[in-house]
């Protein structure tokens, strides 16, 4: 349908309303607390004192110094994702569609002397999002999708420099290309479709590895704080009976930018092995500076640079990992290493600030195990993992636009399954 003059100004000031609460569908705690390579989720996940691989590009580019010449490792991380929350009005409950991550993991890394590694991954390191189909936000705009997907993918060259005995130090530069995908808007007047996308060479992760000093070892990470300014459209859909500017309902499409944050990131971790090459325990902590990220806007760039701002009230992120393994050792240079891990992560989110697409107001407990097969120079691993946690909301902030969330449970159900193959040489 063409727009009307009417229709135009009601767009005009429904998007005020919409920028408010689409800006909340995109921040937060970003990270996985579990991610790649089926040895590292099966102890819970970020061992940056354990990792000695390839995969040391993603938790801790020191960890490369365990490379003895060439490793190569191609990772599968399928991530199993379901919400729940009232949708339309209080206590109205509703299960979200299943979704499924496609995580990967590719890297290899090269020792070019004694003292100096260098390594490369690609990866997505930031993964968030849900779907509700079928919502009817009014009578002439029905079944649409309350959604979004946000995921960022890096390329991380990296490189590893021994300084002296077990101690290494190292950094990998990261450059990402982020992409949002949402669909939301206000129960009875309107709906809002945007894709927004962006590349950045900003990211930078730096640690450093005390590597098996008489069986102990422990490694500390710091990742800096990236901001990124996402570009792209809006489509806005306004039901004009509820307005009073007519009949049916009229879309628009307007250019839109947002700014967003992945936070800077403090992890160290610490490992020791009782039985040297046979039994390790290793529990790893990470701190994410989420409250950066105190408010977000969506921008209208067609010149008139309407925008409007709300608050987040984000906490920091506190993480915790643990984890044990044993290797059984077989014939002809052939082993089994099996793990077991959990994870406690504290909630990023305020019960007041709900969101039917984001990890609710809960604490996270996950549960993860793992086996790998190694024969020579060859690796296959497998490894599974599971959380759920849910959150009662009965007051919603009166910052918070009406008719976007209401009071009810709101609850995230997740599973994931690693596979993954290396190559050591």
């Amino acid at each position: 349908m063409k727009v009307s003059m009417a229709s135009r100004k009601s767009n005009f000031a429904v998007f005020i309303f919409l920028s408010l609460f689409q800006s909340s569908l995109v921040a937060g705690g970003l990270d996985l607390t579990l991610h790649y390579g089926s040895r590292y989720v099966g102890l819970g996940g970020q061992q940056i004192a354990v990792v000695d691989d390839a995969y040391s590009s993603f938790y801790n580019p020191a960890g490369l110094m365990g490379v003895k010449n060439f490793d190569l490792a191609i990772n599968s991380s399928t991530l199993l994702t379901q919400n729940g929350a009232p949708i339309g009005g209080a206590n109205q409950q509703k299960t979200g569609d299943w979704g499924i991550g496609p995580l990967f993991f590719l890297g290899s890394a090269y020792r070019l002397t004694d003292r100096v590694v260098i390594g490369i991954g690609v990866y997505p390191t930031a993964l968030q999002g849900g779907k509700f189909s079928n919502v009817n936000y009014s009578d002439d705009i029905t079944n649409k999708e309350w959604s979004n997907k946000l995921v960022r993918i890096e390329i991380a060259p990296s490189v590893a420099l021994k300084l002296y005995g077990p101690l290494s130090v190292g950094m990998s530069y990261r450059l990402g290309y982020t992409r949002l995908e949402n669909q939301s808007g206000i129960f009875t007047v309107a709906n809002v479709d945007s894709t927004m996308s962006a590349w950045d060479g900003k990211g930078f992760k730096i640690g450093s590895y005390l590597r098996d000093l008489d069986g102990f070892s422990a490694a500390l990470t710091w990742r800096f704080r990236q901001t990124m300014n996402l570009n792209g459209s809006s489509t806005q859909t306004v039901d004009l009976d509820a307005l009073s500017l007519g009949t049916g309902a009229a879309s628009s499409v307007v250019p839109t930018s947002m700014k967003t944050n992945i936070p800077a990131q403090l992890q160290f971790g610490i490992a020791y092995q009782w039985i040297p090459n046979k039994f390790l325990t290793a529990f790893a902590y990470e701190y994410t500076a989420n409250q950066v990220i105190k408010s977000m806007k969506l921008v209208d760039r067609t010149g008139v640079n309407i925008f409007s701002e709300v608050p987040l009230k984000y906490r920091d992120g506190h993480t915790f990992h643990l984890g044990a393994e044993y290797v059984f050792d077989l014939a002809s240079e052939r082993k089994i290493r099996t793990d077991a891990g959990f994870a406690f992560d504290r909630a990023v989110t305020k019960s007041e600030y709900p969101n039917p697409i984001l990890p609710p107001d809960a604490d996270y407990y996950g549960y993860a195990l793992a086996a790998r097969y190694e024969m020579e120079h060859n690796q296959f691993g497998l490894a599974f993992n599971y959380g759920q946690y849910s959150s009662k909301t009965t007051t919603v902030n009166s910052s918070v636009p009406a008719g976007t969330v209401f009071p009810g449970e709101y609850s995230l159900l997740s599973f994931m399954i690693v596979a993954d193959y290396q190559y050591h040489f």
